[in-house]
């Protein structure tokens, strides 16, 4: 489908927030209406080059008002084409694609992990925990890391729905010195007596694999549960083309061995349980 651009305009260095019209794929009616973790596959120019599109996670969804955003870091040619979209603009998407997060119906509190641009899709997935009234009632926990302070992304959105944020940087110029999966590890979360360890938590995570893999390894020890969204190069968008396979652990059916099996994370996933995921493979 066509979305027109509302705004697209640069936040801090190479990241910026683009704003869509997107009535027909957000309209109350419309079948599959987009979920936090989903994301959208967008065409960034009208000629063949650069020929894949672009995935792009949901960083905020507005049903109200018809709108998507979408929060993107300029890497390379397509997404630097992206940043010079101006308002106004058409953009092919399709949209929604992929498996996004569950949100337990008991779950007692929420505890958000996000690393870099990873940030994007907690955003709209804080919101949604906020507006069912889930997570003790809606107590949020997040923790954002990044290299620098200019890395770290959406505090006060997060802020402005009441969730409790804490932030590290790698360079230690914004909250704690290190990445978030210390800041994770320390503090609150080790205290023996913290609400964060209460077995109705659940776990959210996004960044790179091995932040990802670290906090799985976390949730395992603690025995939470844990829902990770992985970042795969995709080129299709929808499971035709193979190119983003993972592999996976499934149970048997008699439930005491497992077997290995590759899945798409672009139709399967984003979104995986963490010990759904071969981490030592992936």
């Amino acid at each position: 489908m066509q979305a027109i651009i509302l705004e697209n305009k640069k936040i801090i260095n190479s990241y910026y927030k683009m704003k869509l019209s997107c009535d027909g794929i957000l309209r109350p009616t419309a079948a599959g209406a987009p979920s936090p973790g989903q994301f959208m596959m967008i065409k960034v120019s009208p000629h063949y080059d650069p020929f894949l599109r672009r995935p792009m996670s949901f960083y905020r969804i507005d049903e109200k008002e018809g709108v998507l955003e979408i929060l993107y870091q300029v890497v390379g040619k397509g997404t630097e084409i992206m940043s010079e979209l101006k308002e106004g603009d058409s953009v092919d998407i399709l949209a929604p694609l992929g498996r996004g997060f569950s949100i337990p119906e008991k779950m007692e509190r929420a505890i958000l992990v996000a690393g870099g641009i990873g940030v994007a899709p907690m955003v709209a997935l804080a919101e949604k925990i906020r507006g069912k009234g889930q997570g003790a009632r809606g107590k949020i926990t997040v923790f954002i890391g990044g290299k620098t302070k200019n890395d770290i992304l959406c505090k006060e959105d997060f802020k402005r729905i009441g969730a409790k944020v804490y932030i590290a940087t790698e360079d230690g110029l914004m909250g704690k010195k290190g990445t978030c999966v210390d800041l994770f590890r320390s503090s609150e979360f080790e205290n023996p007596q913290s609400a964060i360890r209460n077995p109705q938590s659940v776990i959210f995570a996004c960044g790179p694999h091995g932040m990802l893999k670290a906090v799985a390894d976390i949730a395992k020890d603690r025995d939470m549960p844990c829902q990770v969204s992985l970042d795969k190069r995709m080129a299709c968008g929808t499971g035709a083309c193979l190119g983003c396979v993972v592999k996976t652990k499934q149970k048997t059916e008699d439930r005491r061995q497992k077997t290995e099996v590759y899945k798409c994370v672009c139709k399967d996933g984003p979104v995986f349980d963490a010990e759904e995921i071969n981490w030592e493979e992936t």
